[in-house]
């Protein structure tokens, strides 16, 4: 294989050149790169996500409403993942339980990047004055406030997660729960139901 090599190399050089020479790594530089990728910190590239509904098995109408944006940003020697994660579960019938998860989903999604857009599309190092928990707070109260408006007489359930580099926010109103799933296959849940059986439970009744 060696000497394929060399005589590739001479011939695209038009004349031998033996200072042309490879060679294995070692045991020892193969452990010293080992060791050098666990020691240095890595940075979050990016984030993967996937969506996906189903109106089920019960129903024929679907009042579910989801949305998800993921983008990174780049440059500046970082990358900063940024993402944004909405899941509403409207109710109040055919007439109105869409229309509630549709408006909180748009709502949310159009608060939150209100208040990055700066960041996102302007100066990357420019972040929101008002912290991730109260910009977060703020669009589910202006999804509520849009919903009693819009649809009046129904409701929805809102879960959202908001991600900035390597944290996360979320928000949570009803009974449509977040999980985290750690790489171990460990599951556990982060919200706990808005729901008269969940206060139920809590004194054990």
């Amino acid at each position: 294989m060696l000497d394929l090599f060399r005589k590739i190399i001479a011939g695209l050089a038009g004349k031998p050149d033996d200072r042309a020479r490879t060679a294995p790594l070692s045991e020892q530089q193969i452990e010293a790169i080992a060791q050098q990728q666990k020691d240095s910190a890595h940075e979050m590239q990016q984030l993967i996500a996937a969506t996906g509904q189903s109106v089920g098995k019960q129903r024929e109408h679907n009042e579910d409403s989801v949305l998800a944006i993921t983008t990174t940003l780049a440059g500046m020697s970082v990358n900063v993942p940024f993402g944004l994660y909405v899941v509403a579960d409207g109710m109040g019938g055919h007439q109105y339980g869409e229309v509630a998860s549709n408006a909180a989903v748009r709502i949310i999604a159009g608060h939150v990047l209100r208040e990055f857009h700066s960041y996102l599309f302007s100066m990357p190092t420019q972040q929101p004055e008002a912290s991730l928990q109260e910009i977060m707070e703020e669009a589910i109260r202006d999804a509520h406030r849009v919903v009693q408006k819009d649809a009046p007489g129904s409701g929805t359930t809102v879960t959202a997660a908001l991600v900035l580099g390597r944290q996360v926010t979320l928000g949570h109103v009803g009974d449509s729960r977040a999980y985290s799933v750690h790489p171990s296959g460990r599951v556990e849940q982060l919200t706990q139901d808005h729901s008269l059986v969940r206060r139920l439970e809590e004194l054990d009744i």
